[in-house]
């Protein structure tokens, strides 16, 4: 991340809002919005205008220059990795916006507001707001932080998704409807790793902790990614384990770093052996169980069905938690 605060680039920056501030209410998101069309000269800017104007920035018809109506600093020097809401929070951690307090804001979406509580708090509960991750790849959007968690092994979370509306996969497929045709992820490689899409952009929020990504390159893996930035959410340890997930931290850390790291996946597909209809899952039949519910204890099903169901597919029972076992 390269941004910078504009007072340390230019002298007297407020200057340059008196003839913006004048004819626009901008207060108004429409009114952010159409003051990028005077932007010309950057392409960050340009291509980012949306989420720029959505998270309380205007353009100031100065090069790369966006100023937030709510917090008043002024970002410039954007890079093409940056993440709109990352560098506002790295600079202005209590920006009233930000932080969902009172304010007049006048949004586009009425209910945008309503993912940022999920945005900017990391489910592994990481709360320091002006830590800074540094990723290259797809980008969190919520306050940066970039040491690697450490993972409580003998913990025992409590199965609770945040949009159950999202926990079949057949529903997280149909939200990719608009999905970007450009984009290298598909729908499926989405759903799969436990993403619905937010209709914006290339933002996608995981059903289960209601952590965000957003800024996909071509090479990134749904599972890396979710992994990575969100090492505590219950559906990526259910279905992924502690080794994949503290590799793809690992992983980031020397990114971070300006380490080389190798180019092949962090955790190998191991190939698949035929099963037994002793051993596969009671719903999908499709892949091992191995997920206990409990009280019941019953071993039925496999992780991505188990998420998908409220009760136990053996006795029927409803169930109160879920967990990965490893079977031999």
């Amino acid at each position: 991340m390269a941004t910078a605060l504009l007072p340390y680039k230019h002298d007297h920056p407020c200057e340059r809002f008196t003839v913006v501030s004048e004819v626009r209410c901008l207060n108004k998101e429409k009114e952010r919005l159409e003051t990028f069309d005077f932007c010309t000269s950057s392409e960050y800017i340009h291509r980012h205008k949306v989420e720029l104007a959505r998270w309380g920035f205007y353009y100031v018809r100065q090069p790369d220059v966006a100023r937030c109506y709510f917090c008043k600093i002024e970002l410039a020097n954007w890079q093409h990795d940056d993440v709109v809401t990352q560098e506002h929070l790295r600079w202005s951690p209590y920006c009233p916006l930000m932080k969902k307090r009172p304010t007049d804001n006048v949004p586009i979406v009425e209910n945008f507001l309503d993912q940022l509580a999920d945005v900017v708090s990391d489910v592994t509960g990481t709360t320091d707001e002006t830590s800074n991750t540094g990723s290259a790849l797809a980008v969190s959007i919520q306050p940066p932080t970039i040491e690697p968690i450490a993972l409580a092994e003998d913990s025992v979370p409590t199965y609770s998704p945040k949009h159950p509306i999202y926990k079949l996969e057949v529903e997280r497929l149909a939200s990719f409807k608009q999905w970007p045709k450009s984009m290298k992820q598909t729908p499926a490689q989405m759903a799969d790793a436990g993403f619905f899409y937010t209709g914006n952009g290339d933002i996608v929020q995981c059903f289960c902790c209601g952590g965000a990504l957003s800024g996909w390159l071509s090479e990134d893996d749904p599972w890396v990614e979710h992994a990575t930035h969100y090492s505590g959410c219950f559906y990526v340890n259910l279905m992924k384990s502690v080794k994949f997930i503290r590799d793809c931290q690992a992983k980031q850390v020397m990114k971070d770093n300006g380490q080389e790291t190798c180019t092949q996946d962090v955790e190998p597909a191991a190939p698949e052996a035929e099963l037994g209809d002793d051993k596969c899952c009671k719903i999908c039949y499709a892949r091992p169980y191995d997920t206990i519910f409990m009280p019941c204890r019953h071993v039925a099903a496999c992780g991505k069905c188990a998420v998908a169901t409220t009760r136990c597919p053996f006795c029927n029972e409803p169930y109160s938690n879920i967990m990965h076992i490893y079977l031999p």
